[in-house]
């Protein structure tokens, strides 16, 4: 099957990847930020306080906090999630 690329909107498509590619500047800038102000905190303890991860419950009997998984997550969702933080 061929696909016409005439039907594709580029100038969207390149749009919204250069909105994701500041997105994942500004959140590595914020999480660079916290490396410096806080030296002690591990890197996982850093993205929990940014609100990069969300916690979702306790796993178990160690109490292991659960994370949901935000592979699919678009980068400027994350950042507005760590907007409403800082």
């Amino acid at each position: 099957m061929m696909v016409r690329l005439e039907c594709f909107n580029f100038k969207k498509i390149k749009k919204q990847h250069m909105n994701r590619q500041e997105a994942n500047r500004k959140i590595l800038e914020k999480i660079s930020a916290a490396i410096e102000d806080f030296p002690d905190l591990r890197f996982h303890q850093i993205l929990n306080s940014l609100d990069v991860n969300i916690r979702v419950g306790k796993d178990g009997e160690d109490g292991d906090v659960v994370c949901r998984d935000l592979v699919h997550e678009e980068s400027i969702e994350t950042l507005k999630r760590m907007d409403k933080t800082s």
